[in-house]
């Protein structure tokens, strides 16, 4: 019978306590003479997070642009009325900072990026036609899109940016655009006109998901081509999303004709799944969360009923990728 060593080119580590591993990864713990391993969990959970500052008391704070991870996010724009405000979360709450230039559409427009190098594009009212760069703690103008949109998917970096789909007013487009820090250049198109779409990954490993009206499409991006991938199991469009293209979550939205939901599904790689709910029904949200796992969803709109400042609030999401120990044994 051949060894683990024979089937994988190399030995169980022999250690003395528990190290911090990469799922899959087995080892031998000496001090409890047990044969361990890492896995992940199968299902996420949501915590709440620091309120939004109501810059616009009694508004909605729905609409908005958002990027960066759970613990380092920007809040852009919003709608309900018009807000040129944003925010910045370092995972425990939400602090103001430098105003988003008239250059740009308020609302609606694609966010990607970290929270010392951001990018927005596009936007409304519009269909805008701009970008913007974001250090931190101030913008500047970038590239002008090639087609103007809002409502667009978005994905990437701040040097390496991605932008799909979107309303081009009157209408609907599947045109693709890449950033790289100074302009934008026109790639291959989606595989379906959508609007109201989400985006997830980097400018070279992208996911294209739901849409209006409450769309059930889901696509990948190679950086070349763009092919079908299993549907959602909940057609939506105005959710939050985040996450890579193998670990991508999609929450809350309109499904259309019933506003608002509580859906979160998830995606790792080749199936969307149903996961835990999110806390409150809302649709039209910011979200955040470029590594695999762990993201934010805040503000929104509560799907019909009057502004309020319950509007304002945040939940954090752990999901699926969180390592876990566990012994191995012969149950």
């Amino acid at each position: 019978m051949s060894t683990y060593k024979q089937i994988y080119g190399y030995s169980i580590k022999n250690v003395a306590s528990d190290p911090s591993a990469d799922e899959g990864q087995v080892w031998y713990n000496n001090a409890s003479y047990a044969i361990k391993l890492t896995s992940a969990t199968t299902s996420g959970s949501w915590a709440s997070g620091g309120n939004l500052n109501n810059v616009n008391p009694g508004a909605y704070l729905s609409y908005t642009g958002g990027f960066g991870t759970q613990d380092a996010a920007v809040n852009a724009g919003g709608y309900n009325p018009y807000t040129n405000q944003a925010q910045k979360y370092n995972g425990t709450s939400w602090t103001t900072t430098g105003n988003i230039p008239s250059s740009i559409g308020l609302f609606a427009v694609g966010g990607m990026g970290t929270q010392t190098a951001g990018l927005l594009a596009g936007g409304n009212p519009g269909p805008g036609t701009g970008s913007l760069e974001f250090d931190g703690s101030t913008w500047t103008s970038g590239g002008t899109l090639n087609t103007g949109r809002y409502w667009a998917g978005a994905a990437g970096l701040q040097t390496a940016g991605l932008i799909f789909g979107g309303e081009t007013a009157p209408g609907k487009t599947n045109a693709t655009e890449s950033y790289n820090g100074t302009s934008w250049t026109t790639l291959p198109a989606t595989t379906t006109n959508s609007n109201y779409g989400h985006g997830a990954g980097t400018q070279t490993a992208a996911l294209y998901f739901g849409g209006l009206p409450s769309s059930t499409q889901s696509q990948k991006y190679n950086g070349s081509t763009w092919t079908n991938t299993p549907s959602l199991n909940t057609g939506r469009y105005g959710a939050a999303s985040f996450g890579k293209q193998d670990v991508a979550v999609m929450v809350a939205g309109n499904t259309n004709p019933s506003p608002g939901s509580t859906a979160t599904e998830l995606f790792n790689g080749s199936t969307w799944t149903s996961s835990t709910a999110y806390p409150v029904t809302r649709q039209y949200m910011g979200g955040a969360g470029i590594p695999g796992g762990q993201g934010l969803a805040w503000g929104g709109d509560d799907a019909g009923g009057s502004p309020s400042a319950s509007l304002n609030q945040t939940n954090e999401w752990t999901g699926p990728g969180v390592a876990l120990t566990k012994t191995v044994t012969t149950s």
